[in-house]
């Protein structure tokens, strides 16, 4: 980390450790377990791709507060073991609308607003992860040669996902273009159930992910003027 002074996050992905006994928290790297206890410069932003990084509950000292500790601004965690799958889509999507909002992109203004963001649009990844031969449906082409999760994200959902009714406006959508290619009533062991689990309700970001700018009109603005 001392070579890279300029990096503004920190990506860790590794195998965490929840030793209950001790009540402490952290990654294995290698065979050693680790916690960013010691003195370390850290970027302002930390991600930990790793199971149960910062338990809450019990007071367990935690790899997430320590990186707060050493002067990270907002640091991601969880809470528990987590699907490495799922995680994947996860640090996927947040990477993809940091990318967006660097090239011009509008649509989420702070670190906080596009993690919710992607914890408001998950659902659709979240029901494809329920069953692999939905996934594939999702994934295949459909009469007009379009990816039906293609057309799914840019075309059926825009304007028509609720956050307070993701799911159920999700599987709305879902069946409408299940009954158009006449099978109604397909996948409903996915559709119909109520048993699946936000992967998202495992992770935490703590700190001050607000007040992480993604893009900044005004500074922009005063960057943008010429030099008097």
């Amino acid at each position: 980390m001392k070579n890279n002074q300029d990096a503004d996050i920190l990506y860790i992905s590794a195998h965490g450790y929840y030793n209950i006994k001790q009540n402490r928290a952290g990654i294995m790297v290698g065979e050693e377990f680790w916690m960013a206890s010691e003195d370390i410069n850290v970027p302002p932003i930390v991600i930990l791709s790793a199971c149960h990084s910062s338990p809450r509950g019990m007071g367990a000292v935690n790899i997430a507060d320590m990186f707060i500790r050493n002067g990270a601004i907002s640091v991601l965690g969880t809470f528990i073991p987590v699907n490495a799958h799922r995680n994947l889509i996860l640090m996927t999507r947040l990477f993809t609308y940091i990318v967006e909002a660097q090239h011009k992109s509008r649509q989420y203004k702070t670190l906080s607003d596009a993690w919710c963001g992607v914890v408001a649009t998950n659902a659709i990844h979240e029901l494809m992860s329920e069953s692999k031969s939905f996934n594939k449906w999702m994934h295949d082409t459909n009469s007009k040669g379009k990816p039906r999760i293609i057309e799914f994200q840019l075309e059926r959902c825009v304007g028509k996902l609720r956050s307070t009714h993701i799911y159920s406006d999700t599987i709305k959508i879902i069946k409408e273009m299940l009954a158009e290619e006449g099978m109604k009533g397909k996948f409903g062991n996915i559709l119909n159930t109520q048993d699946f689990f936000p992967e998202s309700f495992f992770y935490q970001f703590i700190g001050y992910p607000e007040n992480i700018f993604l893009y900044n009109d005004i500074f922009e603005e005063a960057y943008s003027k010429p030099l008097v």
